[in-house]
């Protein structure tokens, strides 16, 4: 509430509302919901297989409050790639278990207004087992 008065004799005075908005700045670090995050695939799912889902959140608000994943720096040797704004790791090569049956690797997940603030990205380890498929085929002799 404001009042205002006019310094006349008698004084005169009228009141009004004010209403403030504080606006958000970009001042929480996005954190993941779990320290870490683990699944197995089978090793002939189709490029574009979604694997699994890394989720984080961030306490700020509006355009603040959006996050963009990455694949830790030794992403281009990696048959796995993230979409940047879902979070869910995808393959993007074939995969081959006798080349290699287990991969680690860390995931950052950063504020997309991160150039704008003093918040440092938050980063998680995520490990994916590959499974063999074994296909059985049966065949009916007459």
């Amino acid at each position: 509430m404001s009042l205002l008065l006019d310094g006349g004799n008698p004084t005169r005075s009228n009141t009004t509302q004010l209403l403030v908005n504080v606006k958000d700045v970009n001042d929480n670090a996005p954190r993941f919901y779990t320290s870490i995050f683990q699944e197995s695939v089978m090793e002939n799912v189709q490029i574009g297989h979604s694997i699994v889902r890394v989720q984080a959140f961030d306490a700020d608000d509006g355009p603040n409050a959006a996050i963009t994943y990455k694949i830790s720096l030794e992403a281009e040797t990696l048959p796995f790639g993230v979409d940047p704004d879902t979070g869910w790791i995808i393959t993007v090569r074939d995969l081959d278990r006798e080349e290699n049956h287990h991969y680690e690797f860390e995931v950052s997940c950063l504020s997309k207004n991160f150039y704008h603030s003093h918040i440092y990205p938050s980063t998680r380890h995520c490990t994916l087992y590959l499974r063999r498929l074994f296909t059985v085929l049966t065949s009916t002799c007459n």
